[in-house]
C-alpha cells in the first residue's frame, strides 16, 4: 500500500522515467527470450555428440566440382599439357618455319622458341593477376568470371587453328592469353 501511494505522489517527470526504465527492462527480457529461441533452433543442426548433422546434397557436390575443375584443374592441365606433345610441336614449328623460309630452324633457336612457348603461360598468369582487381571493381565478381571465359575460349580456337594457318606464333600468343585466364 505504501508503494502504491509513493507512485501516485510522484512527479509526472519521475513517472515517465520509471515507465521508461520498465520498458527497457521488458525489452531486454524480450530480447533474451528471442536469443534463447534462436539458440535452441540453431542447435537442431547438431546431434547429441556436438557433431554437425547434415548430408551431402547435389548442390554441394556440384559446387565442389565446379570449384575444382574451374580453377586449379585448369591451371594444372595447362601447365602439364605442353610437355607430352613437345616433340610433335617442335616438328610443327620446324615444318612451319621451313615452308615460309625454305630452311629448317637450327636447334638452338628451336629450343628458344619452345622455351618461349612454355614460359608464356606463367607470364600471362602474371598479367592476369594484375588485371583482377580493376576488373572486379568495374564489372563485379560475376562479370569478371564471365569475361574470363573469353580468355579461355579464344586461345583454344587460336591453338586449334594454328596448324591450318601454319603458324607457330599463334600458339605462343594463345599461351599468353590462356595464362591471363588462369
Amino acid at each position: 500500500m505504501e508503494n502504491q501511494d509513493a507512485v501516485e505522489n510522484q512527479d509526472p517527470e519521475e513517472k515517465r522515467d520509471a515507465e521508461g526504465n520498465q520498458e527497457v527492462v521488458e525489452n531486454r527480457e524480450a530480447e533474451g527470450r528471442q536469443e534463447a529461441v534462436e539458440n535452441q533452433q540453431s542447435t537442431k543442426a547438431f546431434d547429441a555428440s556436438g557433431a554437425r548433422k547434415g548430408r551431402l546434397t547435389l548442390v554441394l557436390v556440384l559446387a565442389a566440382l565446379v570449384s575444382v575443375f574451374g580453377s586449379s584443374f585448369q591451371y594444372g592441365y595447362n601447365v602439364a599439357v605442353i610437355n607430352s606433345p613437345s616433340l610433335q610441336m617442335q616438328a610443327f614449328y620446324n615444318l612451319s618455319y621451313f615452308e615460309r623460309n625454305g630452311k629448317y630452324i637450327d636447334s638452338g633457336f628451336l629450343t628458344l622458341l619452345w622455351s618461349l612457348t612454355v614460359s608464356m603461360y606463367p607470364l600471362g598468369g602474371f598479367f592476369g593477376s594484375l588485371m583482377v582487381a580493376p576488373l572486379v571493381n568495374k564489372l563485379g565478381r560475376k562479370g569478371t568470371l564471365l569475361l574470363n571465359n573469353i580468355f579461355s575460349i579464344v586461345p583454344a580456337i587460336m591453338m586449334g587453328s594454328s596448324k591450318g594457318a601454319k603458324s607457330f606464333e599463334i600458339i605462343i600468343i594463345a599461351r599468353i592469353i590462356i595464362g591471363i585466364c588462369a
